[in-house]
């Protein structure tokens, strides 16, 4: 039986859409490593240097900061199903353990008026889901809770394995992303934002390294 015209019209549409050839572009991009093995795999990531998180404020005036990893706690973890192209995480950081460069900037941004660590000293990334869009390209989505108020974010993420990693271990997950947060969204309105001193969106790079582990409950 021929095609409806209209349905062979509406399929040529999605498949040669720029929104869809740019989201395969950036798979593609990103692709590279080794995949992880098949099976299901839980990851541990743990709260030591090796862990790289920074931000980005790029106005006029160009902030740019990391999270100090004090060591005493798992910063997360995730699962991998990677027969079924699937998996679940969580991330917390604590809002006191960014750091700018300058102490004076850091206290302010820990205050109130901004990222107000005594009422919401922590930063989390909950309900995460993962979907395998190649072998070493995931896409992830789930929340951001900042300063108390949560917001849906998806982004793409190369997660590769590393069989042996230098001074950390073996069968090592290695997961890096990037994204941009819009601050006001989450709350952070001080009259600064959107001033040559600090830009209303903020710029996201994540590197993690994660240590094969039984599943945490």
């Amino acid at each position: 039986m021929p095609m409806h015209p209209f349905r062979a019209l509406l399929i040529t549409a999605l498949c040669c859409s720029p929104l869809l050839a740019a989201d395969d572009e950036a798979v593609a991009a990103l692709e590279g490593g080794t995949p992880l093995p098949a099976g299901e795999h839980h990851f541990t990531f743990p709260s030591i240097a090796k862990q790289s998180i920074s931000f980005i404020s790029e106005a006029d005036e160009r902030i740019a900061g990391v999270v100090a990893f004090s060591g005493e706690a798992a910063l997360g973890h995730a699962t991998f199903d990677v027969n079924g192209g699937s998996g679940s995480a969580s991330l917390s950081l604590a809002v006191a353990d960014m750091r700018t460069g300058d102490a004076t900037r850091d206290e302010h941004m820990w205050s109130s008026g901004w990222l107000d660590a005594e009422n919401h000293p922590t930063i989390t990334f909950s309900d995460v889901s993962l979907r395998q869009r190649s072998p070493t390209v995931w896409e992830v989505t789930g929340t951001w809770t900042i300063k108390g108020v949560s917001r849906e974010k998806t982004s793409l993420a190369n997660i590769r394995f590393i069989p042996t990693f230098p001074r950390f271990g073996e069968n090592i997950v290695r997961v890096r992303t990037s994204f941009d947060i819009p601050i006001k969204e989450f709350g952070i309105t001080n009259a600064a934002v959107g001033t040559p001193a600090v830009a209303e969106v903020w710029q996201i790079e994540v590197t993690l390294l994660g240590k094969l582990g039984a599943k945490e409950e």
